[in-house]
């Protein structure tokens, strides 16, 4: 399990796009990045499923990229069995399909499995995955 993740650069990878979907598996990049600033990955009761450090990295892409030009979206689920990208259902891989059609990339956040699950979710779609 990749628990410790390397960084890429998102925002230079999409230099030229006009919108970026970023698809956020919450499992491994979520552990990674807590471990790695040292704090909690999960806690329960106050944020559910939810990694702070993992939303406040998310949002802050986010931020950079619309700071360069670039419209943003997030493909996300409150759902838990969604929370782990390696593990979607052909139904939700579906979904980010269609989803992907409207954007010129997707930004996966996530381990080789989730990329290689993205990949084969849109590689019929024009998209750029970074």
């Amino acid at each position: 399990m990749p628990f410790l993740l390397k960084d890429a650069n998102a925002v230079s990878q999409a230099d030229g796009l006009r919108s970026v979907l970023l698809v956020p598996c919450r499992f491994c990049p979520a552990a990674s990045l807590a471990v790695r600033e040292k704090k909690p990955y999960i806690e329960l009761f106050r944020r559910f499923l939810r990694t702070e450090s993992y939303e406040s990295f998310i949002r802050s892409l986010r931020r950079r990229l619309v700071d360069e030009g670039i419209e943003t979206a997030v493909f996300d689920s409150k759902l838990p069995h969604h929370y782990v990208a390696c593990m979607w259902t052909s139904r939700r891989r579906r979904e980010l399909s269609k989803r992907a059609e409207a954007f010129e990339g997707v930004v996966v956040l996530g381990c080789e499995a989730t990329v290689e699950t993205v990949w084969n979710s849109i590689k019929s779609n024009a998209c750029r995955i970074i």
